[in-house]
C-alpha cells in the first residue's frame, strides 16, 4: 500500500489534518503527519523537510505520496527533491518558484500571498457578526492570508482554536 506524508501549513500541526491519517489508515495505507518545528524563529524549511523525512525513516521506499498544505507546499517539495516519491499533492498551498525564496516572493508581491490587514494574530470564537458557534481566526502579517475555520460544534471550534501553533514568518 501506499505511505503518505501530511505536512500541515503555518500555525498548524498534525492534529489539522483530524481524521484522514484515521481514513487512510482504515484503507491499509500508511500515514506520516509529523508536527513541524513551527515555533522555532531559526528553522528553515529544510529543517521542517529533515523532520519530514525523519518520520518517514521506518516507512518503504516505493510508494510514497507527499502532500502539503498552505505554507506546507514549500517542505512538500523539499521532501520530493530528496527521496523518490509517487506524487506531490498540494492542497490550497504556497507554491515554491525555483531560485525565491519565501521572503522573495513576498517582496514581489504576490496577490495571493497578500493580505490587507495589520501584523498580529488573534483568535475569537464566536465573533460578532458570525455565525452562531463558529469560529473566525485571522492570522495576519506581511505576505499572510488569512485564514477562516466555521463549524457548528463549539467542542469543534475550540479544538482547533487551542491547536493553531506559532510560526515564525522569518522561514526561508
Amino acid at each position: 500500500m501506499t505511505t503518505f506524508a501530511l505536512i500541515h501549513g503555518a500555525w498548524g500541526s498534525g492534529w489539522h489534518w483530524a481524521s484522514v491519517p484515521a481514513e487512510l489508515r482504515s484503507m491499509g495505507h500508511e500515514v506520516v503527519a509529523p508536527d513541524l518545528p513551527c515555533e522555532d524563529p531559526h528553522a528553515t524549511f529544510d529543517d521542517y523537510a529533515e523532520v519530514v523525512l525523519g518520520a518517514l525513516s521506518e516507512t518503504r521506499d516505493d510508494d510514497l505520496v507527499v502532500v502539503g498544505y498552505s505554507l506546507g507546499g514549500h517542505t512538500a517539495a523539499l521532501v520530493a527533491a530528496r527521496r523518490p516519491v509517487r506524487e506531490l499533492v498540494y492542497v490550497a498551498a504556497m507554491l515554491p518558484e525555483p531560485g525565491l525564496s519565501l521572503n522573495d516572493q513576498f517582496r514581489r508581491g504576490d496577490r495571493m500571498l497578500l493580505c490587507p490587514s495589520t501584523p498580529r494574530a488573534s483568535r475569537s470564537p464566536g465573533r460578532a457578526g458570525s455565525a452562531a458557534g463558529s469560529i473566525s481566526t485571522s492570522i495576519t502579517g506581511p505576505g499572510v492570508t488569512t485564514a477562516r475555520s466555521q463549524s457548528r460544534e463549539r467542542d469543534s471550534n475550540a479544538a482547533v482554536a487551542s491547536a493553531l501553533a506559532p510560526t515564525s514568518i522569518g522561514v526561508r
